[in-house]
């Protein structure tokens, strides 16, 4: 990273994450009642990255998920 970059990004303390199109594709589909969607591996990756690095992270939903919950906690 360029010392540009780094002055600029520095202020920034917590990043929020809409959840559905953006950790996911957007689709959810029912398995035996319990709602399932598709989160991707490499965002997983990126948020814990972000919070080892000291930023406070954020998760937005329209609504509740055992499934949003459930990553979330994983992610911690």
């Amino acid at each position: 990273m360029n010392d540009e970059f780094r002055a600029k990004a520095a202020p920034i303390r917590m990043i929020l994450f809409d959840v559905d199109g953006v950790l996911t594709d957007g689709t959810f589909w029912r398995v035996g009642g319990e709602e399932v969607r598709r989160f991707h591996s490499r965002d997983g990756v990126g948020l814990v990255l972000a919070r080892r690095a000291g930023l406070k992270l954020g998760l937005i939903s329209g609504r509740r998920s055992a499934a949003v919950e459930a990553r979330a906690e994983e992610l911690q």
